[in-house]
């Protein structure tokens, strides 16, 4: 058999899932400098979208009881097919004792996380890698508050961080102002742009991102009932205008945003009568969410794909639509913060996937996140590398197993020429 080129090895190498792909760096020197290239990186985040592979979920966990772990976990999307899956426990690029690491955004494998307003990093939790951002020391005031977004910018090859931090009025006449620095990591530098006329409906909320674009929801105008409008900044002209929104009905309902199968999406949130709960609090009950994608980027193009109603025995917390089925045939919802929920967009048919967390089944709560396996890099990063990790404690015995492997491999006819 001829002798295989680089290219054509990357070609094979591109298609495979990234831990694979990582465990194949320690082949040879010549596998690790193909793979460590960023035309590879590029290459395979290429073909990740084209196979679900490469999808997984990442888990925030929040705290319970008093529980304050705060650890981060990762479930591949094929384990959802299963009725319990167990997550697992990822190494936290950002410690701190004093507050909660949260995830901000996602982009191409990346991850955007903060503990606080002024420590916030870049991180690809599939690498282990992440690169601490510039410090854009700021001070929120008791009126005010930080929304993050975070996104590619395809013009100009740049990943982009968002800040916006606007303050409510508190002379008369006044109604908002908004502060909104952008971050390029291509630059490693924060820049100012044009004030933000729009009033955040949910500060919590980071911007969705999808085809280099972030979006909020927003209001224009402060009176009740206060607008449910979606502003989308482009990430290449840092400029922003308002996008047409699905029909709303004049019932009680939410609507936020999500990016689902490469649409923008929103997903009203039908709320019914209050209630007191077991700890003696008081709720609102969800009834059920309607699930609207828009294919085309025109109004005319929402469609609405799914009405999902609670299921039985569940006291009606949000429910948030995370992705489609390998078949494109069902949306998997995160259900209670505590599991998930497949549901049949024809049939109306559910299934739910329940979480168990080492001896903690299913009481934890979370939130999830999906994001794809990739290598993007960072640049110059900080911590400690997925590899220096997987072979620090038995590195010559590992190594030298996976270089068998790969002999094994290469013996069957392969000869490489690189």
């Amino acid at each position: 058999m001829s002798a295989i080129s680089s290219d054509e090895l990357a070609e094979i190498l591109c298609r495979l899932p990234v831990d694979s792909v990582l465990r194949f760096r320690c082949v040879s020197k010549c596998w690790r400098a193909l793979i460590d290239t960023p035309n590879f990186a590029k290459l395979h985040l290429k073909h990740s979208p084209k196979t679900n592979s490469n999808f997984w979920l990442l888990l925030s966990e929040t705290e319970f009881f008093g529980y304050k772990k705060h650890c981060f976990y990762s479930l591949h999307f094929d384990s959802l097919n299963s009725r319990v899956v167990t997550p697992k426990e990822l190494t936290k690029p950002l410690s701190s004792s004093e507050s909660d690491t949260m995830i901000l955004g996602s982009c191409n494998g990346l991850l955007l996380i903060s503990n606080t307003v002024n420590d916030l990093a870049l991180w690809n939790p599939s690498t282990g890698k992440y690169k601490k951002l510039p410090v854009l020391s700021v001070v929120v005031r008791e009126n005010g508050y930080v929304t993050f977004g975070f996104g590619y910018d395809v013009a100009n090859v740049d990943y982009k961080v968002v800040r916006i931090m606007q303050f409510l009025g508190t002379e008369k006449g006044s109604f908002f102002s908004s502060d909104v620095k952008v971050y390029s990591l291509k630059s490693n530098s924060w820049n100012g742009v044009e004030e933000f006329p729009y009033l955040l409906r949910y500060k919590e909320e980071p911007g969705k991102s999808l085809n280099g674009v972030l979006h909020w929801i927003v209001s224009i105008e402060m009176k009740i009932p206060l607008q449910r409008l979606i502003v989308s900044f482009d990430l290449e002209t840092e400029k922003c205008r308002i996008v047409p929104h699905p029909p709303y009905s004049d019932e009680n309902f939410s609507v936020k945003l999500e990016v689902l199968g490469g649409c923008l999406c929103t997903y009203h949130s039908y709320w019914g009568d209050f209630f007191i709960d077991d700890w003696e609090h008081m709720d609102r009950c969800l009834d059920y969410m309607d699930v609207w994608v828009m294919k085309e980027g025109v109004k005319e193009s929402w469609t609405k794909i799914a009405s999902i109603k609670r299921p039985a025995n569940h006291i009606g917390s949000p429910m948030v639509p995370l992705t489609y089925s390998n078949s494109g045939e069902e949306i998997l919802v995160e259900l209670d913060n505590k599991r998930f929920l497949w549901t049949n967009i024809n049939k109306g048919d559910t299934k739910i996937v329940d979480t168990q967390f080492g001896t903690l089944r299913a009481l934890l709560d979370f939130n999830s996140y999906v994001y794809l396996g990739s290598l993007v890099q960072l640049g110059s990063s900080e911590g400690t590398s997925y590899l220096k990790k997987q072979f620090s404690q038995d590195e010559r015995g590992q190594r030298k197993t996976l270089k068998k492997r790969g002999d094994d491999f290469l013996s069957k006819g392969f000869k490489l020429k690189l």
